[in-house]
């Protein structure tokens, strides 16, 4: 997971060298992510933190239940569909950011870390929410053998073992 953090950042970073290369500096000032006038910095938290619990709650069953016949085939659609209609009705307000690497990149360049609290807490605070809302209110998971997935969804007991000569057993 740290990993997948660190991919994150670096490559928005890379985003943002490319602005500054290819714009101005008016251009990579306006990656900064805040909230618009009129907007407190709590309801930016709040908005923020709400998207993100929503998303994570979108985010389980249609990514990681293996129960889902979507599973793996609607998943890109409706994750893209979930984000662009987040940044369209909360955008406008928050600035939408929903991902703390997409806030952290643009205030690591500019060195602008007025607001960044909001889009570093928010996010994780709305994640942590999301991740505990469908462990208490998520389907019961169904326990699987990793063998089961190891031979790519077959059972085991249809899998040639070497202990059976090669021979699956009936």
């Amino acid at each position: 997971m740290v990993a997948y953090w660190i991919a994150q950042l670096v490559g928005g970073f890379v985003a943002v060298l490319a602005v500054a290369i290819v714009y101005s500096k008016q251009a990579t000032n306006s990656l900064d992510t805040a909230p618009v006038v009129g907007i407190s910095s709590f309801g930016a938290l709040v908005l923020e933190t709400v998207a993100t619990a929503l998303f994570v709650v979108l985010m389980c069953p249609l990514a990681t239940d293996d129960r889902a016949p979507w599973k793996g085939v609607m998943a890109p659609l409706l994750i893209g569909l979930f984000i662009f209609t987040a940044a369209d009705a909360i955008g406008p307000a928050s600035g939408g950011s929903f991902n703390p690497a997409r806030s952290l990149d643009p205030v690591l360049f500019n060195f602008d870390f007025g607001d960044l609290w909001i889009y570093l807490v928010g996010p994780l605070f709305g994640g942590a929410i999301g991740g505990a809302i469908w462990l208490l209110f998520g389907p019961a998971p169904v326990h699987q053998q990793a063998a089961i997935r190891a031979t790519g969804g077959v059972p085991q007991s249809e899998v040639a073992s070497p202990e059976t000569g090669g021979h699956t057993e009936p």
